[in-house]
């Protein structure tokens, strides 16, 4: 079976997301890596789609990296906590703009698929090709 092609309509890269708008957005996909960062912290990778405006609908923004600090030992200094805070700053922003449950303490990737909230967004270039990440989760 063929598959059909129309290469006028196909582009070889999308357009730079505009960076001065707000945008509403759907978690389509969150995922702990199985792997730990070289700092040793756990991290996400987030895949959302633009709800709203109307003419950015469908557009996938990035979020590669959400690094998750683990809470320091029992005797840590204030260097560490402060490092935790800063680390965890974006997850917070995070989980209190899409309003993704935490229960009992613990977060389960899975319950933020299908929350919604409102980003900004930016363009980065990455391997010579535009890519749409967050920049700021707004809370």
């Amino acid at each position: 079976m063929k598959i059909p092609v129309n290469m006028d309509k196909m582009v070889t890269e999308s357009e730079p997301i505009d960076d001065q708008i707000e945008y509403k957005v759907v978690v389509r996909d969150c995922k702990e890596n199985e792997d730990r960062d070289k700092n040793d912290n756990r991290f996400l990778k987030l895949k959302l789609e633009v709800t709203e405006p109307e003419e950015w609908k469908g557009k996938t923004i990035l979020d590669n990296y959400m690094p998750i600090m683990d809470t320091p030992e029992g005797g840590a200094g204030r260097g560490a906590w402060r490092t935790f805070e800063e680390t965890n700053e974006k997850f917070k922003r995070f989980l209190l703009c899409m309003k993704v449950p935490v229960n009992n303490g613990e977060f389960d990737p899975r319950d933020a698929i299908g929350c919604e909230g409102n980003i900004t967004a930016k363009s980065e270039k990455f391997g010579g090709r535009n890519m749409s990440r967050v920049d700021n989760y707004l809370i």
